[in-house]
């Protein structure tokens, strides 16, 4: 569930069913109980993404009653190619020993 005011709105982020149990109805039984708590919960509409290439995924969601396709355009940043990564591994690998319990030495 997404909460951006005032809309509420549901996304499911994967759906996969195993090639054996393809074509059972699985996957429609899945989505339709998903749906149920996004209802409970207030969402005014769910957002499913597919790379549009993906005919089997246009083809499950369109008699659903998805609708509405559009084409997003997604970036990328490779971070370990950047200077930054480096430090900021090192500074979060020496905070975590900073931060790591040490019991007390006995004497």
């Amino acid at each position: 569930m997404i909460s951006k005011a005032p809309w509420v709105y549901g996304y499911m982020n994967w759906l996969g069913i195993h090639p054996q149990y393809q074509r059972r109805g699985i996957a429609d039984k899945l989505v339709d109980k998903l749906i149920e708590p996004m209802i409970e919960e207030g969402a005014r509409f769910m957002l499913v993404d597919t790379d549009p290439a993906n005919t089997a995924a246009v083809k499950f969601f369109t008699p659903k009653g998805f609708g509405h396709p559009r084409q997003h355009v997604f970036f990328s940043l490779n971070l370990t190619k950047d200077e930054i990564y480096g430090r900021l591994i090192a500074y979060e690998r020496d905070r975590s020993e900073r931060l790591t319990y040490r019991r007390p030495r006995r004497r």
